[in-house]
């Protein structure tokens, strides 16, 4: 009995130990930790989607964290680029301020002569339906037309030059079109070509309004997909193409990514020129120096033919843009085929491209913002 009892002693005491040496390790690690500079909020992108690996920030020379440390962040006193008090209003600010369109002088519109250049990356029947808009556009307007080659055949003169002459005489009610998907391998992507036209352009009074429409990753990937799917045939074989599609997906080539189509017109070797994060800021730069209408298809306030009417004052049976009724015959996208199409948006750059631009085209980080 006695022994059962120095036993239990024992172990009281033991216990008693061990919990005053926990209290006080825990003391002194809120005293350690009371300051929030003092913790570490470095994190594996890895660990947080395998399909989104941020090798490198796109828009800081830091990383930007998640939301959750960096309100952490703000209630310590922090303000640099990976706090909420600094990230979010910087991109709602470029939401306002970085668009052509907020130096649109609203008392002036509809503007009465000029040039639209148009561009979009909407695969398959979608992009057909935009551009047979365009089409209309004309056929219901006087002094209306497209820019055109006169050299197609032989290509004796560069479609650049021959824009540049065309654009050099508009009439006081004139509207030219240029469809910047017949460039001749020219990307017009660029700042100092598309203020050369700028300034042409507006010594004739007139206006050029720059546009163009990107797609989501996913649904980019997608479409591509239904549209080779049709261009197959009723004789395709729906295993040997999802064999086929498994395959140029998985090594990154199956179609050109809208960063490189829209930099470089699908121009491998000029895009190896640059890193990825130097062609997003390359990208971002000219957008928001240079154009007028940026959207992304699908995307809520994405209305391109409201954008035209609304900046031209041109007449159109419809605001609205017809939606592609194309089927996939029943295509099952797998698991690892999606998980594909993310793995080819980040190599070719689309994922983080695509992201900024909805950061700061529609303010998409805007419900964030701490009230």
């Amino acid at each position: 009995m006695v022994v059962h009892q120095y036993v239990g002693y024992t172990l009281m005491v033991v216990a008693l130990a061990v919990l005053i040496s926990s209290t006080v390790k825990i003391g002194v690690a809120i005293l350690k930790t009371n300051n929030i500079n003092t913790l570490s909020f470095d994190i594996n992108y890895n660990d947080v989607n395998e399909n989104r690996v941020l090798e490198e920030p796109t828009l800081y020379d830091v990383t930007i964290l998640p939301i959750n440390q960096r309100k952490l962040a703000v209630e310590g006193g922090k303000i640099g680029p990976g706090a909420v008090s600094d990230v979010l209003p910087k991109f709602i600010h470029q939401s306002q301020q970085t668009r052509r369109r907020t130096q649109v002088n609203e008392n002036k519109l509809p503007y009465k002569c000029g040039v639209i250049l148009y561009n979009h990356y909407i695969p398959g029947e979608g992009g057909v339906l935009l551009d047979k808009w365009m089409a209309n556009l004309v056929q219901s307007n006087e002094h209306v037309s497209y820019t055109y080659q006169s050299s197609q055949d032989d290509k004796e003169i560069p479609y650049q030059l021959e824009i540049e002459k065309q654009i050099s005489s508009i009439e006081s009610n004139e509207w030219k079109i240029i469809n910047s998907k017949h460039n001749d391998g020219t990307s017009f992507a660029s700042s100092e070509i598309l203020q050369k036209w700028r300034d042409t352009i507006e010594k004739q009074n007139c206006q050029l309004i720059t546009s163009v429409v990107f797609v989501d990753p996913l649904d980019h990937s997608i479409k591509h997909t239904k549209q080779r799917y049709v261009d197959c045939g009723d004789s395709c074989n729906i295993m040997e193409f999802k064999d086929t599609m498994m395959n140029e997906v998985g090594n990154g080539d199956a179609w050109v990514g809208q960063l490189n189509g829209f930099l470089f017109n699908g121009d491998y070797d000029a895009m190896a020129k640059f890193t990825m994060k130097e062609s997003i800021k390359k990208a971002m730069g000219i957008l928001k120096e240079q154009f007028d209408i940026v959207l992304i298809d699908g995307e809520e306030g994405s209305n391109f033919a409201e954008e035209i009417l609304r900046l031209t004052g041109l007449k159109s049976d419809t605001a609205q843009i017809e939606k592609a009724s194309i089927s996939d015959g029943g295509l099952v996208y797998s698991k690892d085929l999606v998980s594909k199409f993310g793995k080819m948006s980040s190599k070719n750059g689309d994922a983080d491209f695509l992201d900024a631009v909805k950061h700061v085209y529609h303010n998409s980080l805007a419900y964030l913002m701490l009230t």
